[in-house]
């Protein structure tokens, strides 16, 4: 009988253990299944889109991008977060959008699944880029903080090569903030970082040889011209000594930067000056990147430089003829205008000492407005740009951080030192228990066997409430998908009007008529915004008051039309006026949506007709478009909440797959209905049916 007590007190003690066992290591384990990705496809796309970067119409690339990813769908996630590395290149340089660039972020670092996913590196270049977004905005500490942050990853999770980007990267920064000297010491702990690179185009030859060419800048404008000088000729040096590992397929790479770096010496021989050699290569820089596909605004930058060159040795013919050229430049590359924006000031400048100096005062005056102009207003930008001592700034960023990493390091280390008390208070107790038990008669083994009970109670209710936490979060990611939903078709549409706006050809009542339609899609956007305030404050009852559908169809048309227009389409309405009760608001959220999908899924040129009828007790509205219609294996689940049905428009706009879940949920609300009939490739028609108030006539 002993014996038996002992091995049920043993079953029983094994089963705890077994249990904090295999919390633990279900503590431990990841995901390990990770998509396929494709970079032999990813790459040519990227490739192709930079081709067309390059060329007057830069936003081709964009639209190229789009569509080549539409049909790529088994694009993995490095495969995906390249396509977004590209966009944020672009609407980072060449059309630069703050919020488009924070939307771009959001989805670099959605598609990589976390800090804690496969993509080290990439999650780490990803917190350099959203620090390039926050300096171009001039939030500088925040800057500071994304750099140090995806430094700091870098270091615990990836080799010195591939860390060696930050150190980079920091450089820049103190480059930007003029901070000439702390720069250059960020870019030699880089090159000693970047030395144990072995393979990679980007990690062998791009960074170091920006950071030596870079350095020879910073003593440049520290006055130290013969150091300059020498630094230039690192830089070609090390592309002789790095060219044949990349040839043939880099080629032109080594002649764009051997081009760049021309004209950097060209401007420093300038300085010193000695006119021979600064002429010699400058003219050799223009040559060389004055080439679509090229290093085209380096070229204009050089072209500057030599005009100066002429302007200063009096030589004012051959002055007046470059300066036409950087003209003509400026012109032709007016698409790309932060790379060219830069040059608008020392050209404005140069024109003017021209004329003044061949007497020329009515051209002299006409460019001194031009300089003083810019002048002015490159001066109230800087003003903004940066605190008075941005050193101290980044000194105290430096410290704050460091400070903050001692902390959680030694928060870490305080929560390990009582994890192991604990455990072992645990450990020390359960040997109590089991010699206790071991000792005791079978009244404690039966309490033994309660108690574990209990535990395997709470176990399940501890179950229970995990699975209640992720439903939780399940809606939240569903109400965050219907919030982004809900908001790109009035801020689009905003977005539409103010570019119309722009244009000098319109009439004071278009412009007014342009206004009144951001105004009414700013009023729908609030109103928006403050039901889901007040939906997530309270439950409370939809609030219906009599509207007219009429009037409600016309002002969204309005809204939507300049969208419309963009793909060359036309809204045709006809309609009666019609009351019914509901949420004008809501209502008006069912139409947009309707009408958005028919002007997403249409083609160019198409009419999306919207009719207004009664039938029997019922209101109905008709929107007709002349799309691709809807597949068979689709139609069942289109009014499906989860969004997995998103589908991509004619021209490559996105989808949530939410917006007719939303309007669905919305026409139930009001006693409605919705439904649809559709054709592949003839077109879609979709009806709402609102009951009309009893006493309607």
């Amino acid at each position: 009988m002993k014996a038996l007590k002992e091995d049920r007190l043993t079953g029983h003690t094994l089963i705890i253990v077994f249990l904090v066992l295999g919390a633990f290591l279900s503590s431990c384990q990841t995901n390990s299944t990770q998509k396929v990705n494709y970079p032999a496809i990813s790459a040519k796309i990227i490739d192709h889109a930079a081709e067309l970067g390059t060329t007057e119409t830069p936003q081709r690339a964009i639209h190229y991008l789009d569509s080549a990813y539409h049909r790529f769908p088994n694009a993995g996630p490095e495969d995906l977060w390249r396509k977004y590395r590209f966009k944020f290149e672009y609407y980072l340089y060449h059309e630069y959008t703050p919020t488009l660039l924070r939307n771009v972020i959001d989805s670099m670092y959605t598609v990589l699944g976390g800090e804690n996913g496969p993509y080290k590196e990439l999650y780490a270049q990803t917190f350099f880029s959203e620090g390039d977004a926050l300096m171009n905005e001039y939030l500088y500490s925040e800057a500071f903080d994304r750099y140090y942050r995806g430094k700091d990853f870098a270091k615990k999770h990836l080799d010195s090569c591939k860390y060696s980007t930050f150190s980079y990267g920091l450089g820049i920064v103190r480059y930007k903030q003029e901070q000439y000297e702390e720069a250059n010491a960020m870019f030699r702990e880089f090159l000693t970082e970047n030395s144990r690179c072995r393979s990679g185009f980007n990690e062998r030859l791009m960074l170091p040889y920006n950071a030596l060419n870079a350095m020879a800048l910073c003593f440049e404008k520290l006055g130290k011209l013969d150091s300059a000088l020498v630094y230039y000729q690192k830089s070609l040096s090390f592309l002789d000594h790095r060219e044949p590992e990349f040839l043939p397929e880099k080629a032109s790479y080594f002649e764009r930067a051997r081009g760049v770096v021309y004209g950097n010496m060209g401007g420093a021989y300038r300085k010193l000056g000695n006119a021979d050699l600064a002429e010699l290569y400058l003219k050799k820089s223009i040559q060389i990147n004055k080439r679509p596909g090229y290093e085209m605004p380096d070229a204009l930058t050089a072209e500057i430089k030599l005009a100066e060159l002429y302007l200063q040795s009096k030589q004012y013919a051959k002055a007046d003829s470059t300066l036409r050229q950087v003209q003509a430049g400026i012109d032709k590359l007016r698409h790309m205008k932060r790379q060219v924006g830069s040059s608008l000031l020392p050209y404005y400048r140069l024109s003017w000492a021209l004329a003044d100096s061949l007497g020329d005062s009515s051209r002299a005056y006409q460019f001194l407005k031009s300089y003083q102009h810019l002048e002015d207003s490159i001066a109230s930008v800087n003003a903004k740009k940066q605190p008075k001592d941005m050193g101290s700034v980044f000194q105290l960023k430096d410290q704050q951080y460091q400070l903050t990493l001692l902390e959680k390091d030694n928060k870490i280390a305080q929560q390990s030192l009582l994890m192991v008390a604990g455990f072992s208070v645990m450990f020390a107790l359960l040997l109590g228990v089991v010699w206790v038990n071991y000792r005791r008669s079978s009244k404690q083994v039966k309490e033994l066997t309660r108690l574990n009970q209990l535990i395997g109670d709470q176990n399940i209710h501890m179950q229970e409430a995990l699975r209640d936490l992720e439903q939780s979060q399940e809606d939240n990611s569903r109400l965050l998908r219907i919030v982004a939903h809900d908001l790109r078709s009035p801020i689009s549409s905003i977005a539409s009007c103010i570019s119309l706006l722009q244009s000098d050809n319109l009439t004071k009542e278009e412009r007014m008529e342009f206004l009144k339609m951001i105004q009414n899609a700013c009023s729908n956007t609030l109103a928006f915004t403050n039901d889901l305030l007040q939906t997530h404050s309270q439950k409370k009852q939809l609030q219906l008051s009599p509207i007219n559908l009429r009037r409600i169809l016309q002002d969204c048309i309005d809204v939507l039309q300049p969208r419309a227009h963009s793909k060359q389409q036309h809204i045709e309405f006809e309609g009666d006026d019609l009351v019914v009760l509901g949420s004008s608001e809501k209502i008006w959220r069912v139409v947009s949506n309707l009408i958005t999908n028919a002007i997403k899924f249409s083609t160019y040129e198409a009419i999306i007709k919207v009719q207004l009828s009664q039938e029997g007790d019922n209101a109905r509205i008709a929107v007709t478009d002349q799309g691709i219609g809807i597949p068979e294996d689709l139609k069942n689940k289109l009014f499906s909440t989860t969004g997995e049905i998103g589908r991509v428009g004619t021209e490559g706009e996105e989808s949530f797959g939410l917006g007719l879940a939303i309007s669905k949920q919305i026409v139930n609300a009001h006693g409605g209905h919705i439904w649809f009939e559709s054709q592949q490739e003839q077109g879609t028609v979709f009806f709402v049916e609102l009951p009309l108030p009893q006493n309607h006539q």
